[in-house]
């Protein structure tokens, strides 16, 4: 169970240290009405015996609007989510959604074989596949 505050929001000390006492952060955005609104996906990675997992949700964002690269062991994923465009005579009641660009990075550790990263955006769902050198896997000796 977490404690609530403030419209069932769970507890977080540094968004209320940063949201009540500061009020400012560098991170945040307004969506125009003078709402918070600052996109940030969710990333999972994953270790296996063979790869290394790189999982992100980015719903409403095609492919063209990703980048992602790989410089001196470095893995970079950016992205946009453009708003949708107002239309005159259109009232917006509720406007919570974030929209923005993005930017991740990851150093992959010396094990990971950087020249043969798959990926693949489906459904929202980002997903990596970078495998291990040859020489990093276990190996059976007996």
């Amino acid at each position: 169970m977490s404690l609530v505050l403030r419209n069932r929001t769970p507890f977080h000390p540094f968004r209320l240290l940063e949201d009540d006492l500061l009020g400012w952060s560098p991170f945040r955005r307004t969506n125009g009405q003078g709402q918070t609104a600052t996109f940030t996906p969710r990333f999972d990675v994953k270790e296996t015996e063979e790869a290394l997992l790189v999982s992100a949700d980015l719903p409403g964002i095609p492919e063209e609007n990703v980048s992602v690269t790989l410089d001196n062991q470095v893995l970079t994923i950016k992205g946009e989510r453009s708003q949708e465009d107002k239309k005159e005579g259109e009232t917006f009641y509720i406007f919570e959604r974030a929209y923005g660009s993005f930017e991740r990075a990851f150093r992959l550790p010396e094990h990971a074989d950087g020249n043969n990263i798959s990926a693949s955006l489906k459904n929202g769902v980002l997903e990596l596949v970078i495998p291990k050198r040859a020489e990093s896997k276990p190996k059976k000796i007996l």
